[in-house]
């Protein structure tokens, strides 16, 4: 272990950045649309985010109807920002 501080100087792609950035907003939407129409039972267990690529599991007991499926891909109709903060806590 070193005693005395480092400097570090760290650079980020902003490109990359935005994407990222874009993947981790949209991991945040889809849970808020799984527990919208799933129920709270809907829970994020783990995601993977980069540019161009969200993944999201969530434990569930069974496959999803196509009802169910249809609703959950279509567009959001409310803020982004109140569904994350309302439905998306914890």
């Amino acid at each position: 272990m070193r005693d005395t501080p480092v400097a570090v100087t760290a650079a980020v792609d902003p490109e990359w950045w935005l994407g990222a950035r874009q993947a981790h907003s949209g991991m945040h939407v889809l849970h808020a649309a799984l527990r919208q129409i799933l129920g709270p039972g809907a829970l994020r267990s783990g995601s993977y985010n980069r540019p161009g690529h969200l993944r999201l599991g969530f434990p569930w007991r069974g496959a999803l109807s196509a009802t169910a499926r249809s609703e959950i891909e279509r567009p959001p109709t409310r803020p982004c920002a109140a569904t994350c903060r309302s439905e998306c806590a914890g």
